[in-house]
């Protein structure tokens, strides 16, 4: 133990020695920034849109995202999840086969309830080897415009589900009992959602139980104007959301205009 924490102590000033600060840092949201300019005091802190809300623009540039004609299922592959295929050993009492066969009875039930919508599933691109098993059609690549056409939105904890903020659609987040046997991110970030943006959650596993009016107010209860505005401003751009430029000409314009001579 003694020689463990010498080797420790030993480490951790070798890495401080050689660590450096950055020069400059692109920011795309307020919380990034607010983070990195407290952290880094002397670095030049350059505010980009994200990946995400350039996305969005572009799409609201083209009309996108009034209209209401999907229900739009945001996959997250966790039966396929590349990091976990590379482990040696593995374990999980999550059943993909099971939990995809709840996705497609609560995909079922919102059909019952929305005959006029067209359920489509928003395809996780690690999702290498075959299609979501649904009889709802996978479709890669094409989350954004998905979520900017649908009525409401549904997923467990997908990165994507930006994409419904952004476009102020309401927000369904569905989980099991058994969620956290492979990984306990999945209740944290459902938990974060539920917090941040004022949406709803349920248990897929006591979907049976729940009366056809408590389904249907899942889309009244699953969106707060107030908290969407706020979590735009903070955590997927700035303030009344302005587009700070696009991320790669602004990236090429401010490393054009710097000198990195030491």
């Amino acid at each position: 133990i003694f020689f463990y924490s010498i080797q420790k102590i030993i480490d951790t000033s070798i890495n401080m020695f050689f660590r450096t600060k950055p020069k400059i840092i692109f920011a795309s949201d307020l919380f990034s920034y607010q983070k990195y300019k407290n952290k880094f005091k002397t670095s030049n802190i350059f505010k980009i849109n994200g990946a995400d809300f350039q996305n969005y623009l572009n799409l609201k540039k083209k009309g996108i995202g009034n209209q209401k004609k999907y229900i739009t299922y945001l996959d997250t592959a966790f039966d396929e999840n590349f990091d976990y295929q590379l482990r040696r050993f593995k374990y999980m009492n999550l059943s993909p086969f099971n939990f995809w066969k709840k996705i497609n009875f609560f995909l079922d039930k919102m059909k019952s309830l929305y005959p006029h919508k067209s359920i489509m599933i928003a395809a996780h691109p690690n999702r290498f080897k075959n299609n979501a098993p649904s009889k709802y059609k996978s479709n890669y690549n094409q989350s954004a415009i998905l979520v900017g056409k649908s009525d409401f939105v549904i997923t467990t904890y997908s990165l994507s589900a930006a994409y419904a903020v952004l476009f102020d659609k309401p927000l369904i987040l569905i989980y099991s009992n058994s969620f956290n046997d492979q990984i306990f991110e999945r209740s944290a970030s459902i938990d974060f959602y539920k917090k941040n943006l004022g949406v709803k959650s349920i248990n897929i596993d006591k979907i049976n139980s729940i009366s056809k009016k408590n389904l249907k107010n899942l889309r009244k209860y699953s969106y707060s104007k107030k908290k969407y505005k706020k979590y735009k401003d903070y955590y997927l751009g700035f303030p009344n959301i302005e587009s700070q430029g696009g991320s790669w000409s602004k990236i090429y314009k401010c490393l054009s205009n710097l000198d990195f001579r030491l």
